[in-house]
């Protein structure tokens, strides 16, 4: 989050990465989106984990907005499974933080977690 001062951001000149603004009093707060690429390993079926991933774990990205633009699983290696998410700044990491128990519970073996973050 970053704090622009009282000059909506609209008219705020070479700002382009900016996703949304937050007004709080007088200052507006601005958002970077974020994409984060995740690659890990797994230790059950495919099938068993994607559905673990898409209904037990999704009604807390839902809460904190944040997007699964991919899930996919490796052609070299059945147990490896690649997945992009989307979110403002330093949301994903914190909720990973936060479901860690959960995230692992439901097959992913988070010791072999190789994330990228990007900015848009």
């Amino acid at each position: 989050m970053v704090n622009i001062g009282i000059v909506p951001p609209i008219f705020t000149p070479g700002i382009k990465a900016i996703t949304s603004y937050s007004k709080i009093g007088n200052i507006y707060y601005l958002f970077m989106t974020e994409t984060t690429v995740c690659t890990f390993h797994f230790n059950n079926l495919f099938d068993k984990w994607a559905n673990n991933f898409d209904l037990d774990e999704d009604p807390a990205r839902k809460a904190k907005n944040i997007k699964v633009l991919f899930r996919g699983i490796s052609k070299d290696n059945p147990h490896k499974v690649i997945v992009v998410f989307q979110a403002e700044e330093e949301v994903i990491g914190k909720h990973i933080q936060e479901n860690f128990d959960n995230i692992k519970k439901n097959g992913a073996d988070m010791n072999t977690a190789v994330p990228s973050i990007w900015l848009k």
